[in-house]
């Protein structure tokens, strides 16, 4: 752009300042309430669409093994992490890079049975904001590897979003909806409504067989699950410090 007077070029406005760092991470924290708002409204819909796809595909009955769990997961770019033992339990770690998010999942079995799969995401920056495209294929892959391992969880996790609740005063706000399946699996859905750093899960997708929630073996590993969960915090770690 010139001066039409004197014909000399007109320098650039000078950029806006910076907000202030305090000032900043409220953006980000409202930024990521409106996303995970979203998130809510997404999942409404694709638990069907999971159910409705996968059905067709494969057996109505749910992943036995976790060796068959763990080929499953291969078989969809998951990346094997680790396999450890705990509380008589193994717990087989799995990850897989999505363009704005990353996918865990902790698959935990007695033996070889498979009686937890623990899935979720996190964000892979605070800024900017992940795109509506990166959202949906996210939730996408939760539910879809869900219904893989167990085919009833799509139904399921359409119904647990219907009747969530939102649980205004934990430390990380969150909407919670657990439901049962017929076939013997318990369904828990969480979404997070704010984030201070990228180890904080953004939703988890959590499933159970009733006979394992109810295990008496297995009460202080349950506790302590269900414990990171509604706090937010990250589940690998939780369990690690048993």
């Amino acid at each position: 752009m010139f001066d039409p007077l004197t014909g000399k070029a007109l320098p650039y406005p000078a950029p806006p300042p910076a907000p202030e760092p305090v000032h900043q991470r409220k953006i980000t924290r409202e930024k990521w309430f409106e996303i995970v708002c979203v998130i809510f409204l997404i999942v409404g819909g694709v638990g069907y669409l999971a159910w409705r796809n996968s059905h067709a595909q494969i057996p109505a009955m749910a992943v036995e093994t976790l060796g068959e769990a763990g080929a499953l997961a291969e078989s969809k770019a998951y990346k094997p992490l680790d396999r450890q033992s705990l509380s008589g339990r193994q717990i087989a770690g799995y990850t897989k890079p999505l363009p704005e998010f990353q996918c865990f999942m902790n698959l935990i079995g007695a033996g070889e049975s498979l009686e937890t799969a623990i899935i979720w995401l996190t964000p892979r920056a605070l800024a900017p904001s992940p795109s509506a495209s990166a959202m949906q294929e996210a939730v996408n892959e939760v539910a879809n590897i869900a219904s893989l391992l167990v085919p009833s969880s799509g139904e399921a996790l359409r119904k647990a979003v219907r009747t969530s609740e939102f649980m205004g005063e934990a430390k990380r706000p969150y909407d919670k909806g657990v439901v049962g399946t017929s076939d013997g699996w318990k369904v828990t859905y969480v979404t997070y409504r704010s984030f201070d750093d990228l180890e904080q899960p953004a939703l988890i997708l959590l499933l159970q067989t009733l006979s394992a929630g109810a295990d008496p073996a297995l009460a202080e590993f349950n506790r302590t699950l269900y414990r990171a969960i509604e706090e937010g915090n990250e589940v690998k770690s939780a369990l690690k410090a048993l």
